[in-house]
């Protein structure tokens, strides 16, 4: 079985930065297949951090906004809860880089 779901981008990627600027990033999931699934929750290790969901190609876009991108959030995942069978958990870890 392989995994029906794309998702872009694999990993929220950030400058380190000293000051308090916060950030957007965007994910994309759609279905090799065509076939319709719904995000049942996603979750963020921040919770200042607000998730929205949409529609998008076939699949669904989240906006993920109000990110302080801090050394804290290194390795720190946003989990995508799924009804796919092939995916059912979508983890896409932060990456603070110099």
């Amino acid at each position: 079985m392989f995994d029906d779901l794309v998702v872009v981008p694999r990993e929220l990627a950030f400058q380190r930065r000293p000051e308090a600027t916060t950030s957007t990033r965007y994910i994309a999931i759609r279905s090799r297949s065509g076939k319709p699934f719904k995000i049942l929750k996603a979750e963020t290790p921040d919770p200042g951090i607000v998730i929205a969901t949409e529609p998008f190609a076939g699949g669904h876009r989240l906006t993920l906004s109000n990110i302080l991108p801090f050394e804290e959030l290194d390795g720190k995942e946003v989990v995508v809860v799924t009804d796919s069978p092939t995916m059912p958990r979508i983890a896409i870890p932060f990456r603070i880089r110099d």
